[in-house]
């Protein structure tokens, strides 16, 4: 929205899809006109935000769904969790 304003553009391209450049670029785009009332701007910015979070979820499932993918082929990734037990503390009874 504030680029929107600061540019002097009649409209504000919202993404909606996968990212990952250079290797794909899925997305729906959608041109927003210049909001005329304060309600419609209002949902410009929360369709915006919406957008952009589903965006960055899409994209970061799909690094993750290949990062696994690799990491299968190649026989996997050594890693160990520790796990510390925390110090029990006797209840006293009253």
């Amino acid at each position: 929205m504030i680029s929107m304003l600061t540019s002097g553009r009649d409209y504000l391209r919202i993404p909606l899809g996968l990212i990952a450049l250079p290797l794909t670029y899925l997305n729906i785009n959608f041109d927003i006109q210049r909001p005329e009332h304060f309600l419609s701007g209002v949902l410009f910015v929360l369709f915006g935000a919406v957008c952009y979070a589903a965006t960055g979820w899409l994209t970061g499932s799909a690094a993750v769904l290949c990062f696994n993918f690799i990491a299968r082929r190649i026989g996997g990734i050594k890693a160990s969790v520790l796990i510390k037990e925390s110090a029990t503390v006797p209840v006293l009874a009253q």
